[in-house]
Parts: C-alpha cells; structure tokens; sequence
C-alpha cells in the first residue's frame, strides 16, 4: 500500500498537466488575454493542491465524496474544471469579475489544502 505522501506525488503531476493543458488551450482565444491565463493558472494551482492534500483523508464534500469516503479523484477534477468552464462561458461579458473569482477561489483552495496539510491520516 502506498504511503499518502507517495500517493500525493502520483497525483499532483497528472492534475498539473490537465490544467495546463486547459489553460493552454484558452490561451489562443481571442478573449482570454493574459490576465485571463494567469487566473486560470492560479485556480488550477489552488484546485490541485486541495485535491492532492484530500488523497488518504474522509472527504467531508458530498459532491467529491465516493464510496469509501475519501475523496474521488474524477468527480473532483470534473467538478473543479466545470467551474473554470462556468466562468469562461461569462469571461467576454465579465472579464475583470471572472479574473478575481477564479484567484479568489485559487485560493481559497490553496487555503483548503493548507488545512488538510495539517490534519493525520486517521481522523
């Protein structure tokens, strides 16, 4: 069995590819200028950390929770990249409020991540 350290360094290079490769891809539209890039990039950074510092830990989110009670990696990442599609389908209309609601939640998430940081494994 792998330790929540190792499991944590399996997941956090797959979820930094995925965002990238989104933001990347947002990158080339003619609407997303670079403020919009880097938002992007601090959500996807506080979105990972929060998920791979939930690995090993019971999932109090009912939403990212599977069956066992820890967190489901796949219902996270679809969860945490629906938002990021959700501010993007208001980012022509809304582009400075959907730059500070993706930081904001970045880090709040990062926030998240810190506190799960903290807490042992049994609990």
């Amino acid at each position: 069995m792998m330790s929540r350290v190792a499991r944590r360094s399996f997941w956090a290079p797959l979820f930094v590819l995925v965002w990238c490769a989104g933001a990347g891809a947002q990158a080339y539209a003619p609407w997303c200028d670079r403020a919009c890039v880097v938002s992007v990039g601090a959500y996807a950074t506080g979105a990972t950390l929060d998920v791979t510092s939930s690995v090993g830990l019971r999932e109090r989110n009912p939403l990212l929770r599977g069956r066992e009670g820890r967190i489901s990696i796949p219902r996270a990442l679809a969860l945490k990249a629906s938002v990021v599609g959700l501010t993007f389908a208001f980012q022509r209309k809304h582009p400075r409020l959907m730059f500070w609601i993706r930081c904001s939640a970045g880090a709040l998430y990062a926030g998240v991540a810190a506190r799960n940081w903290r807490v042992e494994v049994g609990r």
